[in-house]
């Protein structure tokens, strides 16, 4: 993914544009072509063939394993599936050459009301919409199975509406448990879960990194990210390209949360090590919010963790590592209305361990940097760049192209000039006569904001009418396919 830098006053150009370089394209994302494909329907019945014109049902496709055999493409056709709390048939599973997907048809709106629990291998759910108002599951529940994929899916509106009388109900949008190896969280927009977390996720170190890739997660009364442990040490994280923002606005139910109002949350009480934190995004609208993101939380002896190309902003505090032993924290802009940055260190660390480089603070007139580096020896090289007021100030939009569907294109604006619309460009991603929509995620299914045929690979982004613009506004542009409508 490569995000992509516009139009930046020029007080603030040089400090923006350390961001801008960091990430580097990827190539697309590929899985094995299927060797059958099943269709399901609203209208489908266990009795049917599974063909275009036999569809058969959801609940089938995903209890049966005489229908869905390894290799096998369920199409979800468009429609609205009531299956309420569903768990995935022993024998629906796949192999790593042959995984079992569970994907929307492209174009069309598959509305999955329910849970979804994956316990088997080398399943994958993608593109799908899932939700369950009222509801007493997580949107989707990973407890078993190597090889968990799920993509592009857009998960909202989960949970009872009411408080729950057990902390048990608070569900996620999704739930990632310490289970399985080459597992894969990307591309999903999450928002709205009612009492708890847009992701929770464990990992342990006799398990491999867990990769939580380009979501967009937003408006949940928990954590956006929640990494989390009592009885054994984390390990193995990788999150890269991830939007998360406006934690814990969800009226009343955050000020019960004892850890609310964080973006991302990755630690617990015991260590966590094996991190990559790279090229993600955050913002808040509450200046007092305790903190944009925080990594170890209450345990001591943190290690091994790499925090490196982000952009932290908003709150009281955007950066916290707390019970630190060895880090590596690099080319990194932070902004907070308090403090940019807290760093606590665990019993016998060594400062030369936890290394700061590059780091880019925007000055909110509060923070002191002098101090700050006689207290962690950081260098010369982490700087305190001008704000405006004590905020930033210009224009800033990253592009991250999808790995899976690369005519599909996340766009995370800061428009700190609070201007109407801002120039936006797609370099490779747009060309000249692709028919294309954008859409803010906090409308994800209302009207787009921007539509037409492009006239090169510069859009002009219009930035108000919606929550959080003029500030900051996170975007999903899909450029039509001929393939879609021959579906």
């Amino acid at each position: 993914m490569r995000p992509i830098l516009m139009a930046l006053g020029p007080a603030v150009a040089a400090f923006w544009a350390l961001a801008a370089g960091l990430a580097s394209a990827e190539e697309a994302a590929r899985y094995p072509p299927a060797e059958r494909e099943v269709y399901v329907a609203p209208h489908g019945t266990p009795e049917a063939k599974g063909t275009k014109e036999s569809p058969v049902d959801f609940e089938t496709a995903f209890t049966d394993g005489r229908i869905t055999r390894p290799g096998t493409l369920v199409w979800v056709t468009g429609g609205r599936y009531e299956v309420g709390l569903l768990k995935q048939g022993k024998e629906v599973r796949g192999t790593p050459d042959k995984p079992v997907v569970f994907r929307a048809v492209p174009g069309q709106r598959a509305t999955v009301v329910g849970s979804l629990w994956i316990l088997c291998d080398h399943t994958w759910l993608w593109g799908l919409e899932i939700t369950w108002p009222g509801g007493s599951g997580s949107g989707v529940e990973v407890r078993g199975g190597d090889g968990i994929h799920l993509v592009n899916n857009v998960i909202h509106d989960i949970g009872p509406t009411a408080e729950p009388a057990e902390p048990k109900y608070r569900v996620q949008g999704i739930s990632g448990w310490n289970v399985g190896d080459g597992h894969a969280y990307y591309g999903n927009i999450i928002y709205h879960a009612e009492w708890s977390h847009g992701i929770y996720t464990q990992n342990t170190a006799d398990h491999s990194v867990k990769r939580i890739e380009d979501n967009i997660i937003f408006e949940n009364a928990g954590c956006g990210i929640h990494a989390y442990g009592e009885s054994l040490p984390l390990s193995g994280f990788h999150l890269e390209g991830n939007a998360c923002f406006a934690t814990s606005v969800i009226p009343d139910h955050a000020a019960r949360y004892s850890c609310g109002q964080m973006n991302i949350l990755l630690g617990g009480k015991k260590p966590i090590s094996n991190l990559l934190v790279k090229e993600n995004y955050t913002w808040h609208p509450q200046p007092d919010a305790k903190r944009s993101v925080d990594i170890g939380y209450t345990a001591n002896g943190n290690a091994d963790i790499r925090v490196i190309g982000n952009c932290f902003t908003g709150g009281a505090r955007a950066l916290e590592l707390k019970g630190v032993r060895q880090a590596v924290v690099r080319e990194n802009v932070l902004w907070a209305t308090r403090e940019p940055v807290r760093v606590t260190y665990a019993p016998g660390a060594l400062r030369p361990d936890v290394v700061f480089r590059n780091n880019w603070f925007i000055d909110n007139n509060r923070f002191d940097l002098p101090a700050w580096r006689e207290q962690t020896g950081a260098g010369p090289s982490n700087r305190l760049v001008p704000g405006r007021d004590g905020r930033p100030g210009g224009v800033k939009a990253f592009v991250r192209v999808n790995r899976y569907n690369r005519r599909r294109v996340h766009i995370i604006a800061y428009n700190w000039d609070h201007r109407p619309a801002i120039p936006v460009d797609l370099g490779d991603a747009l060309a000249r006569g692709d028919a294309f929509r954008v859409v803010n995620v906090v409308d994800y299914f209302g009207k787009p904001v921007l539509e037409g045929e492009a006239r090169g690979p510069r859009i002009v982004l219009p930035m108000r009418g919606h929550r959080h613009e003029p500030e900051f506004g996170v975007y999903v542009l899909t450029i039509e396919s001929p393939d879609d409508a021959a579906r």
